[in-house]
Formats: structure tokens, sequence, C-alpha cells
């Protein structure tokens, strides 16, 4: 990741929550899934939080307009 964000020098980076679409998996991830432990730590479900992605995104678009003046 270090060389990633020298190479594009970002402005912060977040960590979000995602979705789980079962049927988007391949065979083998499937598979996994199957087990007990698997489906406990990789629930199916959107976890998205937009409010927090958007406030997020609203940060950086804010500090780069400042910037910009």
């Amino acid at each position: 990741m270090a060389e990633f964000e020298g190479a594009i020098g970002p402005k912060d980076h977040r960590v979000f929550f995602g979705a789980l679409d079962p049927d988007k998996l391949g065979f083998s991830e499937r598979a996994i899934r199957k087990l007990p432990a698997a489906r406990t730590m990789l629930p199916e479900g959107d976890f998205r939080d937009w409010t927090e992605i958007d406030a997020w995104a609203g940060g950086i678009a804010n500090d780069l307009a400042e910037n910009r003046s």
C-alpha cells in the first residue's frame, strides 16, 4: 500500500464494510462459505454505510476545492 500511496498521493485512506452477494461468488468461494466459520466471518448482505462513505468523499472533495483556490 505504501508504494501505491507514494505513486498517487491520496488525500486519505479508509476501509469500509462491503457487500456479499453469494449468487455472484465462484465455485471455490461458494465451497468455502459452506464451512460454519466462514459463514460467520463472511455474512451475506450489504453492510455499506452510504452516509459515512458520502461524508468521507465529500470531505476529500472539499479539501481539493479549497487547495485549488
